[in-house]
């Protein structure tokens, strides 16, 4: 992100330790699971569960460690929190309303009473 490799003195680092340690315990307790409970429902259950356990523990390890992961690429000159966004506007090619044409058509008149229904089609 930036030329300088040097890093924040107070940045602090994920847990990787234990992300890595969630699989081989989640891997384990489905090889338990396959070896000692017979097949059948509770099997199915026991699994699910393992597995919702799993993802409920990334889930956790994420939600400890969001403030390092999001400082993973910061480095030393960066500025404090300073955020630079580039707006580009775009013309339309053909103006649409600004200039009206100079002659308009004139409307097509229906000659009938007042309240009586035509059948003409407006549109067409």
């Amino acid at each position: 992100m930036c030329a300088s490799a040097k890093a924040l003195p107070h940045k602090p680092r994920p847990a990787w330790s234990r992300l890595f340690a969630i699989m081989p315990l989640a891997a384990g307790a489905l090889l338990l699971i396959e070896v000692t409970v017979a097949a059948g429902p509770f099997r199915a259950a026991a699994n699910t569960a393992i597995v919702l356990a799993t993802f409920g523990a990334m889930a956790l390890w994420v939600r400890a460690n969001r403030s390092a992961l999001d400082q993973l690429d910061v480095c030393a000159c960066a500025s404090g929190g300073m955020l630079t966004i580039r707006v580009v506007r775009s013309l339309p090619e053909h103006p649409s309303r600004h200039d009206a044409p100079a002659s308009l058509p004139a409307p097509t008149r229906v000659s009938a009473s007042p309240g009586h229904w035509t059948g003409a089609r407006l549109g067409t």
